[in-house]
This record gives structure tokens, C-alpha cells and sequence, in this order.
């Protein structure tokens, strides 16, 4: 009997710590994405510059972003607030952590659902992917 309840401890503990390691590396993602929205409300772009990936500006121009940005505002009206939908952890063969953070976002005018896709750099992630619809 103890050796059943040895094995069954054995192989939920590690589910148990891997959850929360999960947990934290979402968090710490919803970090970046909240000093994004912090920094888009007052249209603080080099800010936002520092929590993109280089990747990011190999498909994306920064200027090309900014413009994005900007008509963003001009379209959807001023963020007003977020509400996280749903949320990916994926682990690259490299190592490397992805979270992908799905949002239904209020601007002043409209509603929009945007998407992060963003890599873990050391201690922090970075944006790698950001869309909207």
C-alpha cells in the first residue's frame, strides 16, 4: 500500500510544480502585455520598442509599426481597458517558451480581439507576434 501511494505521489508532484511554473511564466508574459497598453495609452513608442523582439522587426519595420499604431488610435479610439481570453505555453526544441495571450480590448470607439505572441529572452519575454481583428 505505501508503495502504490510512493508511485502516485511520484507522478503528480511533478504535474504539480509544472503548473505553477506554467503559471509564472504566464504571468510574467501578461507583465510585457500590460506595459504595452500602458505605454500604447500614451503613445509611448520607444517604450514600446524596448519590449519588442528583434524578430519582430525582421518582418515589421519599427517605423511601419508605429504608423500601425498610431492609425490603431485613430481608428479604434483610445484603450480603455483588457480582458485576457485565452493563453498558449509552448516549448521550442531549443528551449525557448512562447506564450500566446489572446484579448478582448476596449478602445473608446470600438472593440477589438488581439493576439501576443511572445518569447521568453533570459528573464523576461518579448513580443515577437501582435495582431488584431
Amino acid at each position: 500500500m505505501k508503495v502504490k501511494t510512493l508511485i502516485l505521489i511520484a507522478l503528480i508532484l511533478p504535474l504539480l510544480f509544472s503548473c505553477s511554473e506554467n503559471q509564472e511564466e504566464i504571468d510574467l508574459a501578461k507583465k510585457t502585455v500590460d506595459a504595452f497598453y500602458s505605454f500604447e495609452k500614451v503613445s509611448d513608442y520607444k517604450s514600446i520598442d524596448k519590449l519588442m523582439s528583434t524578430r519582430f522587426y525582421m518582418t515589421t519595420p519599427f517605423f511601419k509599426f508605429k504608423e500601425f499604431l498610431e492609425a490603431k488610435k485613430s481608428m479604434l479610439g483610445s484603450f480603455k481597458g483588457k480582458e485576457l481570453e485565452s493563453f498558449d505555453i509552448t516549448v521550442s526544441t531549443n528551449s525557448i517558451s512562447q506564450v500566446v495571450l489572446k484579448y478582448k480590448v476596449n478602445y473608446t470607439y470600438k472593440k477589438a480581439n488581439e493576439s501576443f505572441v511572445l518569447e521568453k529572452n533570459k528573464n523576461n519575454f518579448r513580443i515577437l507576434k501582435y495582431s488584431i481583428e
